[in-house]
């Protein structure tokens, strides 16, 4: 979708009753542009579902943090774990 950004660490995806769920993981500040990519993403998917509902969370968290645990995730990017 040309929407994956370099600080776009990870994507994962969930579902309450007729709501989806969308988890967007970000390296760094989030600007309105990055806002606007994130959002153009769960636009797409929401087109995909009739009567379904979509809520978006877009979450700072820097690098080296550990990504939290989601069931489904549909992107997450390679990083190198810190082995000193």
């Amino acid at each position: 979708m040309g929407e994956v950004i370099p600080s776009l660490r990870g994507v994962a995806v969930g579902w309450s009753d007729k709501t989806i769920l969308l988890y967007f993981y970000n390296d760094g500040k989030i600007t309105d542009e990055i806002f606007d990519c994130f959002s153009e993403i769960g636009t797409e998917i929401i087109s995909d579902f009739s009567d379904a509902l979509i809520n978006d969370h877009i979450i700072r968290l820097d690098y080296p943090q550990p990504l939290p645990f989601h069931e489904h995730w549909v992107f997450k990017r390679k990083e190198i774990k810190d082995v000193s």
